[in-house]
């Protein structure tokens, strides 16, 4: 008999070298940040397969939009829409996940954008992540970048 696949011990070794994208990068890359830049940069060379998820382009364009103009949070639709990244959309399982996950760092004052976004890389076991919210992503046992290192 053989014995049960489980989604999570396939996933990891697909998504074992592939990075998640945070709000925070998105608009770091979107102001220009030249250690944001670099790392993309270098994410891009090394062709590492690249993640975000829906909730992360809404709260990306919010904040865009009321910060830096309707111009920039435009451009980040335009390009994010036709960039290589793959955009994944969450459903209720990840939903439940999330409610656990901001109940389980309830000290840390998680977002329930960034409690989806844990709920999806943990799902695809994706443990690495562009962000400058590093607090939360390394609570949570996330590796960081930038700095980038393969």
């Amino acid at each position: 008999m053989c014995p049960a696949i489980h989604l999570y011990d396939v996933s990891q070794t697909l998504y074992e070298h592939a990075v998640f994208l945070d709000t925070s990068a998105f608009i770091e890359l979107q102001l220009q940040n030249p250690d944001a830049l670099e790392c993309k940069d270098q994410i891009d060379l090394n062709s590492v397969p690249t993640f975000t998820t829906t909730l992360i382009i809404a709260e990306t364009h919010r904040r865009l939009l009321y910060d830096h103009g309707k111009i920039l949070a435009f451009s980040f639709l335009s390009e994010i829409l036709s960039s290589n990244i793959t955009i994944i959309r969450h459903n209720k399982p990840e939903d439940t996940v999330a409610k656990d996950l901001v109940h389980q760092y309830w000290d840390l004052d998680l977002s329930f954008c960034d409690a989806v976004s844990f709920a999806v890389m943990l799902k695809l076991g994706i443990f690495k992540s562009f962000t400058y919210d590093c607090n939360h992503f390394r609570a949570a046992g996330f590796i960081t970048y930038p700095p980038f290192y393969i």
